[in-house]
């Protein structure tokens, strides 16, 4: 899922930012200071190189069935995968630093998880295609397979758990570090917008997509596959790592 990671990074270095407001908001020099080295560790180290594993692995999937596995473009593909990755972290950084010293980090707070929500959210809508089950091959001869297909493949424990027991602990290890200069009542404020945001987001994404698909009806830009019936899907796929990446502050401000 080439395409849809640079909401990940977004949504996790902007994440991480509101965690570490009160720090972040202080530091005097924009691009030299700790907390940037922080975040480009995290990314360099521990993200890219799971990416890089899951890409050469999985390289029909994660270009949605565009090259097939054993391409000569793998090596243009894997350099050009480190660069989105590289750029897409230090746009999220200087954007949501900038948004943090003009705005507050409430909106540091809410953007992240708009940029988490698009990319889980785009799981349910296009699972056809972001958890597809079969080969390349079956991908363009056009053999269907089930959203829950997806959850038996290797594809799913390379890319979703094993990504997360790598790349889970550091995230969640930074953001609730730098959480833990806040207070008991800022802590539960935090925590409280959070949930509040993370709910309405949920539930705009779920109207834009109803309204998108009675708007287009069963025409040409509109086709079939899509419909209501995607709705649970795109539920399950949003709201379930939203409540995985909530709970921990939930629980601290306890």
């Amino acid at each position: 899922m080439l395409i849809a990671e640079p909401l990940w990074i977004f949504g996790s270095v902007g994440f991480c930012i509101a965690c570490g407001r009160k720090q972040l908001s202080k530091v005097e020099n924009f691009w030299m200071n700790e907390y940037l080295l922080v975040l480009m560790v995290k990314i360099v180290c521990f993200f890219i190189p799971i990416e890089i594993w899951v890409l050469y692995s999985h390289t029909d999937w994660e270009t949605t069935f565009l090259i097939d596995k054993g391409s000569d473009w793998l090596p243009l593909l894997i350099a050009l995968a480190i660069f989105i990755h590289l750029t897409s972290a230090m746009l999220a950084y200087w954007l949501n630093m900038h948004i943090l010293r003009k705005h507050g980090y409430s909106y540091v707070a809410k953007l992240s998880l708009f940029g988490f929500g698009l990319f889980f959210s785009s799981q349910g809508i296009f699972y056809d295609t972001l958890m597809y089950s079969g080969s390349y091959d079956d991908f363009h001869t056009g053999v269907q397979k089930s959203f829950v297909s997806f959850l038996t493949t290797d594809r799913f424990r390379d890319a979703y758990i094993m990504f997360f027991v790598c790349f889970g602990p550091i995230f969640f290890f930074i953001a609730l570090s730098w959480n833990e200069t806040c207070s008991k009542d800022e802590k539960k404020q935090f925590s409280q917008l959070l949930w509040r945001e993370a709910l309405m987001q949920g539930i705009i994404f779920c109207l834009v997509y109803t309204i998108g698909v009675f708007a287009l009806g069963a025409g040409s830009m509109n086709p079939c596959r899509y419909t209501v019936l995607r709705l649970p899907v795109i539920i399950l796929m949003y709201f379930v790592p939203i409540l995985i990446l909530i709970l921990p502050f939930q629980l601290l401000a306890c």
